[in-house]
């Protein structure tokens, strides 16, 4: 039987997984959030939506153009000869725009609401990583209780094999039922074949997730107790803010953020701009000295509606009606979830309860049988076929309870409790 952690649904605060009281997934997910190449990705893209972000924060700083030139030029007049004249000039140009209209304002609004839609992506990455590494690491306790229950079933068999040999052997039956308990048990061991091959692939999965070896997984995993999950649903419905903690929703709102912004940065990129335009510098001509020169002053610029700019604002509209879709469906996605989810950890839930009640009576009948044998009422087949009769009530235990466990993971993710505090 596997342990008995206490995970309470409302605490969104923690690592929600450290509830089951599990060393081993604590350690898996604790490595994977260091090693895992989607994590590593996430944490890429949001650096460069960061940088991004800052490069139009710096639209809103004045703007330096340093330049140099030289020229050499000769001009031929009539039977005078050419005249040459070398003119050199050295300057700075700075110019600031002045945000009229609030264009420059909307490209850093949109530009934050991006980042902080790449920080809820980096965010959501590590929530499905994590609920898909609890998810794989409950089918590998489940294949390796099964494992133990199918093994278990198979020492029954060759021990129902033994027993009807023997009674061929005096007479006792035709030799059929030793043949049928042979097969029996060659049909266990072939389920346990499968069942030993399925671990390993599921190992190989977790090595992929963690970013670790098959080996040191399988070391990690070893470290297995009782089979036992409680959660704490509540009972009066599920709070609306629940749908709020979910960062793909967070990062679908921050999107509908970005678009609206463009939206408005399209439409007042056709309005006039004015800037503040100032330079100094040096001009030199032929021999002279050089002379020093500045310049201050507004430059209007006036942006006419074309067709180009027009289509550009329909365009952005267009985005963000998509946007407002996308998010539309993040929010109504986020409900069904976490609907499905609760619904079914208490189907689960009652459903390992009654399996769990299954089993104890399996095991009072096998009791039963073995003292009846003792007492010469019974042969030992019937203590076989009650034990046959135990071992697949506890294998249906297992499954049950690895689908409850696993309804538990997709409950914590759909209602979108953190990966981390």
């Amino acid at each position: 039987m596997l342990p008995g952690p206490v995970a309470t649904a409302r605490d969104s605060s923690a690592a929600w997984w450290r509830g089951f009281g599990l060393p081993a997934l604590d350690t898996l997910i604790d490595v994977a959030l260091q090693n895992s190449p989607d994590i590593h990705l996430s944490i890429a893209r949001l650096a460069e939506a960061r940088a991004t972000m800052r490069g139009t924060n710096a639209n809103w700083d004045p703007g330096l153009s340093p330049t140099a030139s030289y020229t050499r030029s000769e001009q031929v007049i009539g039977n005078f000869g050419a005249i040459s004249t070398t003119v050199a000039s050295v300057s700075t140009t700075a110019s600031w725009e002045l945000d009229l209209f609030g264009r420059l304002r909307q490209e850093r609004a949109a530009g934050v609401a991006d980042g902080i839609a790449a920080a809820y992506d980096a965010v959501d990455v590590r929530r499905t990583t994590v609920a898909q590494i609890a998810r794989v690491y409950f089918d590998v306790l489940s294949t390796s209780h099964e494992a133990t229950v199918l093994d278990a079933q198979r020492m029954t068999r060759r021990t129902a094999r033994s027993l009807e040999a023997s009674r061929a052997r005096v007479g006792l039956n035709a030799g059929r039922d030793s043949i049928r308990a042979d097969g029996d048990e060659r049909d266990v061991l072939v389920q346990l074949t499968t069942v030993r091959a399925r671990r390993a692939e599921l190992l190989g999965d977790l090595a992929a997730l963690t970013g670790s070896s098959m080996a040191w997984v399988d070391s990690v995993v070893r470290l297995t107790a009782r089979m036992e999950v409680r959660v704490q649903v509540p009972e009066e419905g599920i709070p609306a803010e629940w749908l709020r903690l979910r960062p793909d929703v967070r990062a679908a709102e921050s999107r509908v953020v970005a678009a609206t912004a463009r939206v408005e940065v399209a439409s007042r990129a056709l309005r006039p701009s004015l800037s503040l335009v100032g330079s100094t510098g040096r001009n030199r001509t032929n021999e002279s000295s050089w002379v020093p020169t500045w310049s201050f002053g507004p430059s209007l610029a006036i942006n006419l509606p074309t067709r180009a700019g027009r289509a550009q604002v329909s365009v952005r509209r267009s985005q963000l009606t998509q946007r407002e879709i996308e998010w539309r469906q993040a929010v109504r996605e986020a409900a069904s979830d976490v609907d499905v989810a609760f619904a079914r950890v208490r189907q689960y839930q009652a459903r390992v309860e009654r399996q769990r009640e299954s089993v104890s009576a399996y095991r009072t009948l096998v009791s039963l049988s073995r003292s009846r044998f003792t007492s010469g009422l019974v042969d030992y087949r019937a203590v076989l076929d009650d034990q046959r009769a135990l071992l697949e009530a506890e294998r249906t235990h297992v499954e049950y309870w690895t689908a409850y466990a696993k309804s538990v993971v997709t409950m914590f993710q759909a209602t979108g409790a953190p990966a981390a505090r």
